[in-house]
């Protein structure tokens, strides 16, 4: 019933993770996993390849740093996609996707934000968490992006709106690139009836900062995608909040003052004039 595609760079994590899948999915399965240790290979391209060899209907991608806490997973996935109208499930995601470039978290208001994991950290001295944020008490929340730790679609929608492994040639973006795609169609969901233990907090580097800047780019006439109906108040005060983070990340990695200011410039209708000042000034120091 489900086709769970990996690409793997750790054998370990990978046997781990077979185990575990059989140990909790609860459904008929198979793991199709490509062995990348070289990285040789984009996430894109291992995907889209995943999708075209599965066996089952419903498609789980999910990176190897993972350990499912949820017994019979699958049959959960199985029931929300007997939806026709579900197109993609997470177990995190936003519910506003900025049109200033950023991956599936966006800024300053922490309700639009949904998601439901048990956090470890690689890159810090902190101890494991249980992460959730579920502002409507929900079963499941549609959302406008979600994140590629973990999630589920189905293999004709993948057939149809492949991973851009033209665009995206390294590990990073796949997912809000995948999520608008398939958000113009169908509903894009996080699902609070799944738990998954992630052994990393991601790391976020100039690699992960010039995929978010194409997706943005390409996807720029359709954004933003307000699943949140917020108000135009409320996405001034996102997109900005947004925006600042996303300039101390170009000045962390040297972008230039007219990048930067591209950023800022491309918001102009989507904010007011005393906002885009103060971003410019914010950009140019």
């Amino acid at each position: 019933m489900i086709s769970v595609i990996i690409s793997s760079v750790n054998p370990v994590h990978l046997e781990h993770l077979r185990r575990n899948i059989g140990e909790t999915i609860g459904v008929p399965f198979e793991i199709i996993a490509f062995e990348n240790g070289n990285a040789a290979r984009g996430i894109c391209e291992i995907y889209n390849s995943g999708a075209r060899q599965a066996r089952y209907d419903i498609l789980c991608f999910m990176h190897e740093d993972v350990l499912m806490k949820t017994p019979d997973w699958g049959g959960i996935i199985a029931k929300l996609f007997s939806n026709k109208d579900v197109g993609a499930i997470g177990v995190a995601g936003c519910s506003y996707k900025t049109l200033v470039p950023s991956g599936w978290v966006a800024y300053g208001m922490p309700q639009i934000l949904h998601y439901h994991v048990e956090q470890s950290y690689k890159f810090i001295d902190k101890p494991t968490e249980l992460l959730l944020s579920n502002p409507d008490g929900a079963t499941s929340k549609e959302v406008a992006v979600i994140d590629g730790v973990w999630m589920c679609t189905k293999k004709d929608i993948v057939l149809q709106h492949p991973f851009d492994e033209d665009l995206l040639r390294g590990f990073h973006g796949y997912d809000v690139d995948f999520s608008i795609a398939v958000a113009q169609r169908y509903k894009v969901l996080v699902t609070y009836e799944v738990l998954l233990n992630h052994f990393s907090e991601g790391n976020f580097g100039a690699d992960w900062l010039a995929a978010i800047l194409k997706v943005a780019e390409k996807w720029r006439p359709l954004l933003p995608l307000n699943k949140a109906a917020l108000t135009r108040r409320q996405t001034e005060m996102v997109e900005v909040r947004t925006c600042k983070n996303l300039i101390g990340l170009m000045k962390r990695f040297k972008y230039s003052v007219s990048q930067k200011l591209y950023v800022v410039w491309s918001l102009k209708n989507a904010i007011s004039l005393p906002s885009l000042i103060k971003l410019t000034f914010y950009a140019l120091k």
